[in-house]
């Protein structure tokens, strides 16, 4: 134990030293990041207020891009939920300055309230935008300014569910300008496409199959000064299997029911019972769409057709069943002259009878 002591004893100013120089280091840190945030923000006297431009009477270049993390289609009222994250890139030049003279420091973070925010948001969204004001932005030494905004929201969708389940949904998400127009802000696309590294799809019965951005410039009136924003859309296709087996297995049954009551003999009772059943079953195929598709809206599925008309066969057979029934029960013939009627047989008896009563 007593060799063990000087070897302890160095490790432990080793330990006690590195800890100092940390602490030095952390402190120097601390030291140069205040610095700069007193230049930046006091000595050069930033206003938040004013728009930051690169020419004199030029609109600020906003780079933009946003990252799709999970999506939701909401059928029943046309709604696409979307979680994800909208980047914006600009440049401050009066945030600039020379890393070498604050110990190498090439960027810092500050309050996003502490700086110039674009008024970008998401221009179709009706709920659910949360933009955070007291998130952080970093700010690069050449001027150049990351915000990154966490999105919940919800746009409208227009939901074409003439091929269900077999479907594709075109959904798009407009971000632009709230109050700038074309000469104050203008976007300008990261990338031709929206980010989908970070996409899960999870549990989701939806799959990306096509992403695009596209810039457009708007102009709501001939006086007004236009405006610029950027529309990502997304292509997904539905990959449901319950709903696939759900809607074609009891389609192959009643296409069976249908057609063996067109088969059967018309007076044979089978026949309603077999029609009854495929009444039924459409019937509940027609309820459950009711209760998974939207009410509302101007593209029908085809599906849907499908148990109409198959519906409407199978009350047709039944109605059929029941007159061919009722007409093969009145074969009977009436002797107009002997005054019988009954069947054949009993209409010959009839005759027979009255003519030796009447010998």
């Amino acid at each position: 134990m007593v060799r063990n002591t000087p070897c302890l004893s160095l490790v432990t100013v080793i330990f006690m030293s590195a800890i100092v120089m940390a602490a030095k280091g952390h402190s120097q840190e601390k030291n140069d990041i205040w610095r700069l945030r007193k230049e930046l923000f006091e000595k050069r006297q930033y206003d938040k207020n004013v728009r930051p431009t690169n020419h004199e009477h030029g609109p600020t270049e906003i780079m933009l891009q946003f990252t799709f993390v999970r999506i939701k289609v909401d059928e029943l009222n046309g709604n696409l939920l979307t979680h994800g994250c909208l980047s914006l890139v600009w440049n401050e030049s009066s945030l600039k300055w020379r890393p070498r003279e604050y110990n190498n420091l090439t960027y810092i973070k500050v309050p996003a309230n502490e700086v110039w925010i674009p008024d970008i948001i998401v221009q179709n969204s009706y709920e659910g935008l949360n933009n955070y004001p007291d998130s952080l932005v970093n700010i690069r030494h050449n001027g150049a300014i990351f915000h990154l905004q966490k999105l919940t929201l919800a746009t409208q969708c227009d939901m074409d569910l003439t091929y269900w389940p077999f479907d594709k949904q075109t959904c798009s998400i407009r971000v632009g300008a709230w109050t700038s127009d074309a000469n104050e802000v203008k976007p300008i696309l990261l990338v031709d496409e929206p980010e989908l590294t970070y996409f899960e799809a999870g549990t989701s019965p939806w799959e990306i199959i096509g992403a695009k951005s596209e810039l457009n410039n708007l102009k709501y009136a001939e006086d007004m000064i236009p405006r610029h924003d950027v529309v990502f859309t997304l292509e997904l296709q539905r990959r449901s299997a319950f709903d696939v087996k759900m809607v074609l297995v009891p389609a192959i049954v009643i296409s069976l029911l249908v057609l063996i009551t067109f088969w059967m003999t018309p007076g044979s009772p089978e026949r309603i019972h077999v029609g009854c059943v495929a009444v039924i079953i459409n019937t509940m195929m027609l309820l459950y769409f009711r209760y998974v598709l939207p009410a509302s809206g101007n593209h029908i599925p085809l599906v849907v057709v499908f148990y109409v008309a198959s519906l409407s066969l199978s009350a047709v057979g039944i109605v059929i069943t029941l007159i061919t029934g009722s007409l093969s029960r009145r074969t009977t013939s009436y002797d107009f002259g002997t005054g019988c009627a009954g069947s054949h047989t009993q209409s010959n008896v009839c005759t027979l009878s009255k003519g030796s009563l009447v010998s």
